[in-house]
């Protein structure tokens, strides 16, 4: 049961980390560069598409027992889940967002018209470009705060004055 677990969190975690590649791919980058992504395996069920050039991919056996899950996996979960914590903790309004996706809380079914459709996806475009300003602005401005405290540390030091 615990590696049933850890196999549906792992593709959970692949899942999650390709949907953010794709709608967020420069702030993914850095979260994935900062958690080490490179330096492990790509899980995948076997499937027979070539991996893109440069990209190392697993397959997993599904007939094994759980327990015996590969080192390589467990190390990938730990990464992936080290790129999603950094994505919430510095990208907050863009990992909501990829929540809202990833649970299913955004629905488009099958009988919907194309209109509606399109609506959605129009809904969706703009939730996504919304989260990122916000994000943006946020990483803006604690960027900004961050180099003027600088700044006015640097301006203190130097009118001290040493003592004679």
């Amino acid at each position: 049961m615990a590696g049933e677990c850890q196999r549906g969190r792992l593709l959970y975690l692949e899942n999650r980390v390709a949907l953010a590649k794709l709608l967020f791919p420069i702030k993914t980058k850095v979260a994935m560069d900062i958690a080490q992504v490179d330096g492990t395996l790509e899980f995948t069920l076997g499937s027979s598409a070539n991996p893109p050039p440069g990209t190392q991919r697993a397959t997993i056996d599904l007939n094994i027992p759980p327990s015996q899950m590969k080192d390589e996996h467990l190390a990938r979960i730990r990464v992936l889940s080290k790129t999603v914590e950094l994505g919430r903790r510095f990208f907050p309004r863009c990992s909501n967002v990829l929540d809202k996706i990833m649970d299913d809380e955004i629905e488009v079914s099958l009988r919907d018209t194309p209109a509606e459709k399109k609506r959605k996806f129009h809904d969706v475009q703009d939730l996504i470009l919304k989260a990122f300003n916000a994000d943006n602005e946020d990483f803006g401005r604690s960027a900004i705060s961050s180099s003027s405290s600088s700044a006015s540390i640097g301006s203190r030091s130097l009118t001290v004055r040493p003592k004679r």
